[in-house]
C-alpha cells in the first residue's frame, strides 16, 4: 500500500507525495496516478503512457552495488549525474519510451525508474527525480 502525505518544498503545487510500502523513500507523482494493487511501488499515469517504480532497498544494500547491477540492468546511454550521492541516466528503453533511472545514496538507498513514452513529459520526469527522497 502507498500512502499520500502533505507536499514538501520539491513537490509541484497539486501533485501527490507517496511513501512506499516500507515508508523508507517518497516521491511526488502528477495528481491522478493510481498504484498497482499487486505491486504497490508501480504507479502509472491516467493516460497510461507513463510510469515510475520506486522503493527502498534492504538494509546492507549498498549504494555502490545497487548502481553496479543498475547499469548491468539498464545499460546507461546518457548519464544526467553520477556522484557520491545520487546516480542518474537514461537507458536504452523498448519502443518509443525513455527510461530514466536514478538511486540516491541514502539510508536505506532510494531508487526509482521512470518510463515514459511522450517527450512533454519530460519536464514532469524531472520533477519526480528530484522529489525522490528518504522518508526517514
Amino acid at each position: 500500500m502507498l500512502y499520500a502525505i502533505h507536499a514538501d518544498a520539491q513537490s509541484p503545487s497539486g501533485w501527490q507525495v507517496l511513501k512506499d510500502r516500507k515508508q523508507a523513500c517518497q516521491i511526488a507523482v502528477p495528481t491522478g496516478w493510481t498504484a498497482d494493487k499487486m505491486m504497490p511501488g508501480n504507479v502509472t499515469a491516467p493516460d497510461k503512457k507513463a510510469n515510475v517504480i520506486f522503493g527502498g532497498k534492504p538494509p546492507g544494500v549498498t549504494y555502490a552495488d545497487i548502481i553496479k547491477m543498475a547499469k548491468e540492468m539498464f545499460k546507461p546511454v546518457k548519464t544526467f549525474d553520477e556522484s557520491a550521492s545520487r546516480t542518474w541516466f537514461a537507458s536504452a528503453a523498448k519502443g518509443a519510451s525513455s527510461l530514466w533511472y536514478i538511486a540516491l545514496n541514502t539510508a536505506p538507498v532510494c531508487e526509482a525508474q521512470i518510463e515514459f513514452r511522450d517527450a512533454a513529459f519530460e519536464a514532469d520526469a524531472k520533477q519526480m527525480i528530484a522529489s525522490l527522497k528518504s522518508a526517514k
